[in-house]
């Protein structure tokens, strides 16, 4: 529950901005005579979200909360009940000095749905309110787990555009593992192939490398991933300006399924080094590899401020799609099948034109790739796929809140697009051959598409019909599309690192 206890002691040592705390608490309703408990417990779940979304520090109302614990037992709270009062929650969260209070009336179950409310205070001022009815189902009845995950889904993107709009993101830092430094070989279809511009001269004229390398083969071929990591970084240590030392590290590092630490490590030597342009697209590739585009674009403007012309295109289209510029994207890859056709040029044309709506188009470049998959490509596409989300989720929640209130001619064309995008983007999925490493985030993710799909199906049956429930089917599905988005990308880190949740996708 607790991941970020370690983050706020190093924190300030990073010289990282602590978010602000808020305490989250939840009261209840008494249960009937001869009834079962109506309250549904769904604080802790609120908590564990807003904590990862990373806009505030949620410290829970439960004495397993270390924060909470450590005041119970200094004596700050004094024998604290399970459902406290409004009164009682404002008191503690002033004794914390918590500066943000989220109290949860009671979350009740009936009737098959979930009805939940929620209030923001800061300060004793209220600043934002809000209340939800969900009731996903499955075979044996109502999915509480599921409708409880809908329902605080939910909260946190109304959050996010209300109330915490605007707050930094602060990065999670979680607990070491208990053998930290250790990194787990990842099968071999997980391992991405990195074919960077040919070697140049070493900058440490007359080193030899000799012995080093065949020690870090070595490694590699008994799966020790750590320790030639270890060696190439003393290497490295004892011969900074080795063009090919450092280039060997971050070659390894991103063997070893850490390419944000290759990335780092690429662009340390880029700055050191007059021959680092080389680095510089090895940390490019990299940080598309872990999905942070934006990362890949500094480094990419790096390099044009130094070698202007020494960017592959692709890379620039690759830069281009994480930042949504699609139809930029397009022409540059327009350009680089005009001159020399390759599959990953088709590959990711077809995907932009999923991004575009253009099925057609998806349907025509992917019957140019033939069968062969390449881990390296689909990892980066999947990642530009969960990077759309946020602005694709904007657009279909703003959709949303249009067809309640506007003629459905001011919105046909919006949705029009909605649906054409979201059909071409699930053919360009479900038409690539998936690394077999990511069969469990591949199938959620495209059912994720399915629900998104099914929501727009949802809003186009609402303007025809005027039928409020059918808004609300659409909403429901957005927001479990939404969870289901969010539990992909989680699920194919986690696979990447081989700690993947065998948890099965829902909807």
């Amino acid at each position: 529950m607790k991941l970020v206890c370690i983050g706020l002691f190093l924190a300030p040592a990073l010289g990282l901005a602590l978010p602000p705390e808020a305490l989250i608490a939840q009261g209840s309703v008494p249960s009937k005579k001869g009834q079962p408990d109506p309250n549904v417990q769904i604080a802790d779940t609120l908590e564990d979200q807003i904590t990862r979304d990373g806009r505030l520090n949620g410290i829970l109302w439960s004495i397993g909360d270390p924060m909470f614990r450590a005041a119970v037992d200094d004596g700050v709270i004094k024998n604290p009940p399970d459902f406290p009062s409004l009164r009682e929650a404002y008191r503690v969260a002033r004794a914390l000095h918590a500066e943000y209070l989220i109290y949860l009336t009671a979350a009740t179950q009936k009737d098959g749905s979930i009805d939940g409310a929620i209030t923001i205070y800061q300060g004793s001022r209220q600043v934002w309110h809000n209340s939800q009815r969900t009731g996903l189902q499955n075979p044996s009845g109502t999915d509480v787990n599921g409708t409880i995950l809908a329902i605080t889904s939910n909260w946190i993107n109304l959050m996010d555009a209300g109330p915490l709009k605007g707050f930094a993101v602060t990065p999670v830092i979680s607990t070491p593992p208990p053998e930290p430094g250790e990194i787990k070989t990842p099968p071999p279809s997980a391992v991405p192939t990195i074919a960077p511009p040919p070697m140049t001269t070493p900058s440490n004229k007359g080193t030899d490398n000799t012995e080093l390398f065949h020690t870090v083969d070595g490694f590699i071929k008994t799966g020790d991933l750590s320790d030639a990591v270890q060696a190439l970084r003393d290497g490295v240590d004892t011969a900074p300006l080795d063009l090919e030392r450092r280039r060997r590290l971050c070659e390894t590092l991103l063997l070893a399924g850490e390419p944000v630490l290759a990335a780092q490590e690429a662009r340390r030597g880029a700055v050191l080094l007059p021959q680092g342009g080389v680095l510089r697209l090895i940390a490019i590739r990299a940080w598309l590899l872990a999905g942070q585009g934006s990362e890949a674009q500094n480094d990419l403007n790096e390099l044009a401020s130094h070698s202007p012309g020494g960017a592959d295109p692709l890379l620039l289209a690759e830069v281009a799609l994480f930042q949504m510029k699609v139809s930029s994207a397009i022409d540059t890859l327009d350009s680089v099948i005009q001159t020399k056709a390759t599959p990953d040029a088709y590959y990711f044309r077809a995907l932009a034109k999923g991004l575009q709506g253009d099925d057609a188009g998806v349907q025509a470049d992917l019957a140019q790739i033939g069968s062969d998959g390449s881990p390296t490509r689909y990892t980066i596409a999947t990642s530009i796929l969960d990077a759309s989300v946020q602005t694709v989720g904007d657009e279909v929640r703003a959709l949303l809140n249009d067809v309640a209130v506007k003629p459905s001619g001011d919105v046909g064309d919006g949705l029009k697009f909605q649906i054409g995008r979201t059909t071409a983007t699930l053919d360009f999925l479900q038409g690539i051959q998936p690394d077999p490493l990511h069969k469990h985030s591949q199938a959620r993710r495209i059912l994720a598409y399915n629900l998104l799909q099914q929501s727009l199906g949802d809003i186009q049956e609402f303007l025809s019909t005027r039928n409020d429930d059918t808004l609300s089917d659409a909403r429901l599905n957005f927001s479990e599309a939404l969870r289901n988005f969010s539990g992909a990308r989680e699920d194919f880190l986690g696979e990447a690192k081989g700690t993947a949740n065998d948890r099965p996708a829902t909807g």
